[in-house]
């Protein structure tokens, strides 16, 4: 038995959007500050062999191992994404994970609920929700930019 297929996205594009999670810090200026800690590291681990203190040497090799992994760590996570495409007869929510793997959510415009949840404090949950089947996007966006998303996407389903 095949799973129940969502329609073929038909007609004009009203609505696209990718949303990524916000990058502090590209990957120059990560490599640029990973390479200063690195030298800063290796010249104080430098300092205190001389002075007779070369356990600490192994500290600062740890120091800069875990502030590494933890910038790569981040750099991956960074690497997620979801697409939020509007036709007259179809809402496609697509996520992406850091990993590659996609899932995908489609909805009738015409029944379409859009929800912003806990609009009191610093985070809000932005929800689509039709035909039984409920997805949150924009988790890692900020309220304000899931309150814009919300306008944006109800000033588009307003035309289909």
């Amino acid at each position: 038995m095949d799973p129940i297929k969502p329609p073929l996205p038909t007609g004009p594009l009203l609505f696209d959007a990718v949303l990524t999670p916000n990058r502090s810090l590209e990957k120059p200026a990560a490599k640029i500050l990973l390479g200063a800690a690195g030298v800063i590291f290796f010249l104080g681990s430098t300092i205190f062999s001389l002075a007779g203190a070369w356990p600490i040497s192994g500290f600062f090799c740890i120091e800069f191992v875990v502030l590494y992994l933890a910038f790569r760590a981040c750099s991956k996570k960074l690497q997620s994404k979801e697409i939020i495409s509007l036709r007259p007869n179809n809402l496609t929510v697509e996520r992406i994970s850091a990993s590659g793997s996609r899932s995908s959510w489609h909805f009738q415009p015409y029944w379409l609920r859009i929800t912003l949840r806990n609009q009191n404090s610093n985070q809000g949950q932005l929800f689509f929700s039709s035909g039984g089947q409920s997805v949150q996007v924009g988790s890692f966006l900020s309220k304000n930019d899931q309150i814009s998303l919300a306008a944006a996407l109800q000033q588009a389903l307003g035309r289909s």
